[in-house]
């Protein structure tokens, strides 16, 4: 079961299809190649298309909100790159809200909602 649950998730976050066998051996340098070089040409796409959502530029809360509009409008030039999107694998920014909380306010509208759906 796990060799065929491992095969299958790293077929869906890699994009390949269900016959490709590059990802037999998870730890052989091939796969980790495979598996970086997915990831950065999928994160390059994204900074492309969506700007904002794989940026270190984004620290803060606030200038997340400042740039809500433009985090899921295409330009409609870019659309095009998002065929060549494979799998699901980008590569993370590393101070993508670092210096936001990720704790709820007490507060918050969106913790009420969360206590008032989930906590009832």
């Amino acid at each position: 079961f796990a060799y065929t649950f491992r095969m299958f998730l790293f077929r869906e976050f890699l994009g390949l299809d269900e016959d490709d066998n590059r990802v037999i051996d998870p730890v052989c340098e091939t796969t980790f190649a495979l598996w970086t070089s997915t990831a950065e040409q999928n994160t390059e796409i994204y900074k492309k298309v969506f700007p904002y959502i794989v940026s270190d530029e984004i620290q803060r809360w606030d200038q997340l909100r400042d740039k809500e509009m433009d985090l899921f409008i295409p330009r409609p030039s870019t659309i095009p790159l998002l065929d060549k999107i494979r799998g699901i694998l980008i590569k993370t920014p590393g101070k993508l809200l670092c210096d936001g909380s990720l704790a709820p306010h007490l507060f918050d509208y969106e913790q009420k909602v969360l206590n008032r759906y989930i906590f009832q």
